[in-house]
């Protein structure tokens, strides 16, 4: 049999390890609060450090693309002096939609975006982009 005072001193345990929990749960919440806020900020530092890299490297292939004719010329010197070409990597086929000059302007900004998108997936040259545009266009669109 259980005393009254066995049992309220079990309730008493048991309200102590129920408070304990409690604290230890608003603890825990709290931390994953913050680890989730520090994370958020390492990601937003890390897209920023991506997009900053990306930036440069066009700036970069841009000013090579213009200081070169749009050619990049890669030589490496054996030990001779002799100058050894590395075999070129070709970009893959660029395939522009054919634009044919309508009059609606919806038409013409959608296929706008559609070529801008190629183009930057590629990294395209501004007077490459001309070239290649120009090679798509199609009956009234021509005369431009």
């Amino acid at each position: 049999m259980v005393t009254p005072m066995a049992q309220e001193s079990e309730q008493i345990t048991l309200a102590n390890i129920l408070r304990e929990m409690e604290v230890s749960r608003r603890e825990t919440f709290d931390l994953l609060r913050a680890d989730r806020r520090q994370s958020e900020i390492f990601l937003q530092e890390h897209i920023q450090r991506l997009e900053l890299r990306e930036d440069e490297r066009r700036r970069r292939s841009s000013s090579e693309d213009s200081s070169h004719g749009g050619r990049r010329r890669r030589h490496d010197h054996d030990g001779g002096g002799r100058r050894n070409k590395l075999p070129q990597r070709q970009p893959p086929p660029i395939k522009i939609p054919k634009f044919k000059g309508e009059n609606d302007p919806n038409i013409y900004i959608e296929w706008e975006q559609k070529v801008d998108q190629i183009f930057n997936i590629h990294l395209v040259s501004d007077q490459e982009q001309v070239y290649l545009v120009v090679l798509e266009f199609e009956d009234y669109s021509m005369t431009w």
